[in-house]
């Protein structure tokens, strides 16, 4: 806002909003979120395929239990 051509508020604010560096950042800012979002849900799956591998393996030893 400070680079504005004028010292109307409202102006410097929809200069700053067009600007071309301030739009930059917000795509970047949007690649970011979506990476972000992106390892977060493969994280969820990750912890999940545990969570049923270790269930898998307790019901294994319990049938190998009930067996002997």
């Amino acid at each position: 806002m400070l680079q504005a051509p004028t010292e109307v508020l409202g102006k410097q604010e929809t200069f700053a909003y067009a600007h071309p560096d301030y739009i930059a950042v917000l795509d970047d800012l949007k690649t970011a979120v979506v990476i972000e979002e992106e390892m977060r849900w493969m994280m969820v799956a990750a912890q999940a395929r545990i969570e049923v591998w270790k269930t898998n393996q307790y019901n294994a030893r319990a049938e190998l239990k009930a067996l002997a």
